[in-house]
């Protein structure tokens, strides 16, 4: 599982334990987002309560959020 958040090193390491060569990964539109309202604002109780609920294993695993 690579993280977006630490993309180019778990894509690094993953490169490391298939013994595969490395590239560089390319950042692209990331500045595209035209609107500054913070990604926390997106959800109300129900839709906040659904994906924590659909994906509790992945929040937990990863110690994310909200």
């Amino acid at each position: 599982i690579l993280r977006y958040e630490n993309l180019q090193n778990d894509y690094d390491g993953l490169c490391d334990s298939l013994m595969i060569e490395k590239s560089i990964l390319p950042r692209l539109k990331s500045s595209q987002r035209k609107s500054k309202i913070p990604y926390r604002e997106y959800f109300n109780r129900w839709s906040l309560s659904h994906i924590e609920n659909k994906l509790s294993m992945w929040i937990n695993n990863f110690n994310y959020s909200f």
